[in-house]
């Protein structure tokens, strides 16, 4: 994934998870947009909150236990009972999530 600054607190997240795992952890590079999405690297969801990677993806909040964390809805279903839930990424303690959650864990990005 690529930040747009040094300073952005979910790389620093991943960087110490990825220690606390035993992983290489390196300083960070900088990098052209362009070699980064060449490389398959999505767009870290706190660093650019209005990115979309497709015309239908939304920006949107996400609850997590008890917190609400900027995310992105790529795709709304509707359950057997009648209910929406939706596919969103976001990144928690460090790492990109993609997940079904409920429609009353999903709200609009203001």
């Amino acid at each position: 994934m690529f930040h747009r600054s040094v300073a952005c607190e979910a790389l620093a997240d991943g960087q110490a998870r990825a220690a606390r795992f035993g992983r290489d952890v390196h300083e960070p590079t900088r990098v052209a947009l362009a070699d980064a999405m060449a490389q398959g690297r999505g767009a870290c969801i706190p660093c650019f909150p209005a990115y979309r990677p497709t015309s239908t993806t939304k920006p949107c909040l996400v609850r997590v236990d008890a917190q609400w964390l900027r995310g992105l809805l790529t795709e709304w279903r509707r359950g057997a009972d009648g209910r929406w839930s939706g596919v969103v990424s976001y990144v928690a303690r460090g790492e990109q999530v993609t997940v079904l959650k409920d429609q009353d864990d999903l709200r609009p990005a203001r």
